[in-house]
Formats: C-alpha cells, sequence, structure tokens
C-alpha cells in the first residue's frame, strides 16, 4: 500500500489533498496542532493516521509501522 504524509491537513488545500489521496485508496498520516479541526471524513477514515503535535516535536515513534502485506 502507498502511504504519505501531510502537513496542513486542516486547511483548504491540505484537506481536499488528504481525501484525494484516501480516495485513491493511499493510507495517509496527518500531522496537525488540533486534531479537533480536521473534517469529519477525514478524522474517521481508519486509512487516515492522526498525529497531534507541532513539528519541532515529531519522532519516528509517530508513524504507524508498515504493515506487512
Amino acid at each position: 500500500m502507498k502511504r504519505a504524509v501531510v502537513t496542513g491537513a486542516t486547511g483548504f488545500i491540505g484537506s481536499w489533498l488528504v481525501q484525494e489521496l484516501l480516495s485513491h485508496d493511499i493510507e495517509v498520516t496527518v500531522i496537525v496542532r488540533k486534531k479537533d479541526r480536521l473534517l469529519k471524513d477525514i478524522a474517521e477514515n481508519p486509512k487516515c493516521h492522526i498525529v497531534e503535535k507541532s513539528l519541532e516535536d515529531i519522532s519516528s515513534e509517530d508513524f504507524p509501522e508498515e504493515s506487512e502485506s
């Protein structure tokens, strides 16, 4: 499965980008400061992983492990 990381997913362009990626069966990790600002369709999508942190606080532990398929 393809994967992407998106910052700015609560903004106009970022939210559209995330929705487009998800519609193409791409697993998306979004980095947001406040997850309550995400669109409901994005926040509830099982292929979307939400990291609620500032960019300065991000580490490799915040990203999901690649699933074996």
